[in-house]
């Protein structure tokens, strides 16, 4: 083993290791020389038929369909706040590749199977100033420059001296927890439950010494492939403090 060789093999540091699993993907065994009675031996056939239908899957890349909704256990969300949700949870799952194989040999490197369940009840809570209060919004018609027409802007909606909103004016909300993580999670979890669908028919009548089970991940737990509890309950925050009581959104 030339000097080059040796330096790949034994870590010089805990660093060293974890750079070696970034590149590799996998944990090198660094313990010792293997016995001369551990030469390589031949890959098992069901091992190259299963190896085959992964890199198959390299063609395969994800495309949200429309109506899909990772959301459908979650009872009152708004159009645009399912919406919003949607489109960043894809941008979140795709971030680390739209690719099926990525997906399905990541999974097997991690092992498990990617989390579908809930992050707990969502509310919906008030926009908060910096002087912790909730923050007022109107819309009002202003000209951007001199000579230029007016166009609606929004601008605070809180009158200073009146201690009080403008007449017209609005709150905003935001979503706690925001459920784009949960629709992120949900579509990793429905591309790698497709994905293992998809090797498996490729399989299934190929391997000539193990045979697959015949249960497989459904693709639609949150919405009672699997019974566990009940459609969760958007709450309409009342206040910022998240242990307070909250009324149930309609």
């Amino acid at each position: 083993m030339s000097a080059g060789e040796d330096d790949l093999v034994s870590a010089p540091s805990a660093w060293a290791s974890i750079e070696r699993l970034a590149i590799l993907g996998v944990r090198v065994d660094t313990s010792g020389a293997a016995p001369i009675d551990r030469l390589p031996q031949p890959a098992h056939p069901d091992a190259l038929v299963v190896d085959e239908a992964v890199r198959a899957l390299a063609s395969a890349e994800l495309t949200m369909p429309e109506g899909f909704d990772a959301l459908g256990d979650c009872i009152g969300l708004t159009e645009a706040e399912r919406a919003e949700a949607h489109q960043a949870g894809w941008d979140i799952a795709c971030a680390r590749g739209s690719r099926l194989m990525a997906l399905v040999v990541r999974r097997v490197w991690a092992g498990g199977e990617p989390t579908w369940r809930d992050h707990g009840p969502i509310q919906r809570r008030p926009m908060i100033g910096p002087n912790g209060k909730a923050r007022w919004f109107r819309m009002v018609n202003e000209a951007a420059g001199p000579g230029m027409p007016a166009r609606p802007r929004e601008v605070d909606g809180w009158n200073v001296k009146g201690k009080r909103a403008y007449a017209g004016a609005y709150r905003k909300f935001t979503l706690h927890p925001h459920p784009l993580l949960l629709v992120g999670e949900r579509i990793e979890y429905q591309a790698w439950a497709l994905g293992l669908r998809m090797v498996a028919d490729q399989v299934r009548h190929r391997l000539t010494e193990w045979r697959l089970l015949d249960t497989m991940p459904p693709l639609w737990p949150w919405m009672g492939e699997e019974e566990r509890g009940a459609p969760r309950i958007l709450i309409s925050g009342v206040s910022t403090k998240a242990h307070q009581k909250a009324d149930t959104a309609a």
